[in-house]
């Protein structure tokens, strides 16, 4: 690491840093909480666990050409910061959760912008985008992209069954056979793997 990084970490920034930290630890625990708990109980989100691994690692790869960047701090991270927060506040007030969770973003872009300046952010700036990949979509939006995949598997699956001449019925996303009944949940309208499927596409590229 050089010089320019290296001023950042001294004595008197590394305690401010400390402070800035846990200000992060009390504003989002909760939050944190939450998260985990989605991602170890909604299937459609058990890969949250690995994004903020990604995207650690995607600046760790990055660290030489970060060491060369001048540490220029700019107050525009500070209203960034602050607009971030305040997303949060409202958020919060409000109980919607993506909104609260996706304030993360903002605020960490605005404290790096304040900190390092424009050229440390435009760096970092995808590695903490991509954090957004570990949030969990509300409910009404999940079910308005999932249901029409779920219809659509249903009548591609009805058309396979009468073309090897078995009787069946469709009504909405369930098909009954002579001596069953199946039904194509939510699991395989195909969504849960595009959406991982697009976060380890994200990392790739």
């Amino acid at each position: 690491m050089t010089t320019n990084m290296t001023r950042l970490f001294n004595k008197s920034n590394t305690v401010q840093l400390g402070i800035i930290f846990a200000g992060l630890v009390f504003l989002y625990y909760n939050i944190f909480i939450g998260l985990i708990h989605d991602w170890s109980n909604n299937d459609n989100y058990s890969h949250g666990f690995f994004i903020p691994l990604v995207s650690l690692y995607m600046i760790y790869t990055m660290r030489s050409e970060l060491g060369k960047c001048q540490i220029r701090p700019s107050n525009w991270g500070l209203l960034l910061l602050i607009a971030g927060l305040c997303q949060l506040l409202i958020a919060t007030t409000g109980s919607e959760f993506f909104i609260q969770r996706a304030s993360l973003i903002p605020v960490l872009l605005g404290i790096v912008l304040f900190l390092t300046g424009v050229a440390v952010t435009k760096k970092t700036l995808l590695p903490i985008c991509y954090l957004i990949f570990m949030v969990p979509l509300p409910a009404i939006i999940w079910n308005q992209i999932s249901f029409p995949m779920q219809l659509f598997s249903t009548v591609l699956t009805e058309h396979i069954i009468r073309l090897i001449e078995i009787p069946v019925f469709r009504q909405g996303n369930i098909l009954f056979l002579t001596q069953t009944t199946l039904e194509v949940v939510d699991a395989c309208s195909g969504l849960r793997s595009l959406v991982t499927m697009f976060a380890l596409s994200a990392a790739l590229a």
